[in-house]
């Protein structure tokens, strides 16, 4: 049976929301679509530019702290904005080097690439991440394992629950009986939901998803989760 907790929210308080922000940049592009024409190095380009200092802005505004992922090429090429998010007091957790896909790649890469994310962050001066996340928002047979070495105390990449957080388990998979789940890992497991992810709704590729709805499609989907206990928004930048 999955392991999962309840939120304790302050006296007087209904709503508890844990704001997420991926800030892909250039990244994405490349580790997951390979593509790099200059027109999307550009969307790239313009999240770091541009849509980040913004929404820096309007934290400040609302006095918001929140995580950003920020993968270890985005740190690495736009130093100076992941620098002034930590400056404002912002987590920054890791999220891989290139927004790689942690299903295709074998231990010892997966591990490479962790190094090369924490390398990076401790580059632009921010603290040893205690909270990771996986750009494919997928683990690898590895991954819970690999999180655990490294000593991390949070995970927001699994959808194995909506309100509350848990401790996700590996599982063994199997097409011609039960599947067999294992112990559940020290990892705090902070899910994740394709429905209230921006990305989908926003961006466009060609072939692949329209994207490009209105903005009031993404408040919709937000709003009614303002009635329950806990929710767990993403938003991606690139």
């Amino acid at each position: 049976m999955q392991k999962s907790g309840k939120i304790r929210l302050p006296k007087g308080k209904k709503v508890a929301v844990s704001l997420g922000m991926d800030f892909d940049a250039q990244a994405i592009w490349d580790g997951s679509f390979n593509l790099l024409s200059p027109a999307y190095m550009s969307r790239g380009e313009f999240g770091a530019e541009v849509a980040a200092p913004r929404i820096l802005d309007l934290l400040d505004k609302y006095n918001l702290k929140i995580t950003w992922f920020v993968p270890g090429h985005t740190a690495d090429t736009f130093p100076d904005i992941c620098k002034e998010i930590l400056r404002r007091g912002h987590e920054i957790g890791h999220h891989g080097y290139v927004h790689e896909n942690p299903t295709l790649q074998p231990y010892e890469q997966e591990r490479k690439v962790m190094e090369m994310g924490l390398e990076s962050l401790d580059k632009i001066g921010a603290p040893k991440p205690s909270v990771y996340r996986s750009p494919y928002w997928d683990f690898s047979p590895n991954t819970i394992k690999i999180l655990e070495d490294y000593g991390f105390k949070y995970d927001s990449s699994l959808m194995g629950n909506d309100l509350f957080p848990y401790y996700p388990r590996s599982v063994e998979c199997h097409s011609d009986r039960a599947n067999v789940f294992g112990e559940p890992s020290r990892i705090l497991e902070l899910p994740v939901s394709w429905f209230l992810d921006d990305w989908p709704q926003t961006e466009y590729l060609t072939g692949g998803q329209e994207g490009q709805r209105p903005a009031q499609d993404i408040y919709d989907r937000w709003l009614p989760s303002s009635i329950t206990p806990v929710r767990w928004t993403e938003r991606a930048i690139c």
